[in-house]
């Protein structure tokens, strides 16, 4: 499909089809559950929309607050993490509390030499760690490790002085969409959970994860991606 027509097409269980305008307003509501797999499967680019709940277009226009299309920049960015970070690096590790669901034991805190050498250690080609950087400060990370077989794996976490500030449903989304276009031999995110964590359970849930599996305390959800 050549998203310039700016609409797409969805097929229902009665067999008739209709169009939906990409250009229509934020306000008209998220996409169903059909809409969202056809744009998935038709490379119709979608962004998740924390107020209403679902998906939209991504090229929707924005009658809510006016900084939601393509036509604005994504709020959050994903770059690699740099030395000059070593500090705020090590602070925001050096919570327990952000370890507490965390599959690692907390190592108490961490010094900025510390954080410096992990900052050099890098990544892999199949283990991507970044740093979530939002209004030019960095504030938390994001993870993915291929684990081959088109299955990737995602991870995050935030600064505890960024919680509670409804980030991390939109850094999923927008990371994951991100990293799928990048690498589109990847078919298959998963995310491994503790059971207890239904903060993140509900904020995987939202970007269209579904459960997979349970290992003890340990529940795994999957996001697929659609064939075209």
């Amino acid at each position: 499909m050549n998203i310039q027509n700016k609409s797409i097409r969805s097929e229902h269980s009665c067999g008739h089809s209709r169009s939906v305008d990409l250009r229509r307003l934020r306000s008209q509501g998220v996409l169903s559950e059909r809409e969202v797999k056809w744009c998935q499967s038709n490379g119709v680019e979608v962004a998740y929309d924390p107020i209403q709940i679902g998906w939209v277009p991504l090229e929707c226009e924005d009658d809510i607050l006016g900084t939601f299309g393509r036509p604005n920049p994504r709020p959050f960015h994903f770059r690699a993490w740099d030395l000059k970070d070593s500090a705020e690096y090590a602070a925001m590790l050096s919570s327990e509390r952000l370890w507490r669901y965390l599959p690692e034991v907390y190592p108490g805190p961490i010094s900025a030499d510390d954080a410096a050498q992990l900052i050099e250690l890098g990544y892999e080609d199949h283990h991507q760690v970044l740093a979530i950087e939002k209004d030019g400060h960095a504030i938390g990370q994001v993870r993915m490790l291929e684990k081959g077989s088109g299955t990737a794996e995602v991870s995050y976490w935030l600064g505890e002085k960024h919680w509670g500030k409804r980030y991390a449903s939109s850094i999923v989304a927008q990371y994951c969409d991100e990293y799928l276009r990048q690498r589109p031999k990847v078919y298959r995110v998963i995310a491994v959970v503790h059971t207890d964590n239904l903060a993140s359970q509900a904020v995987l849930r939202k970007c269209a994860f579904t459960d997979s599996a349970r290992d003890g305390e340990w529940l795994t959800l999957e996001r697929l991606r659609r064939a075209s």
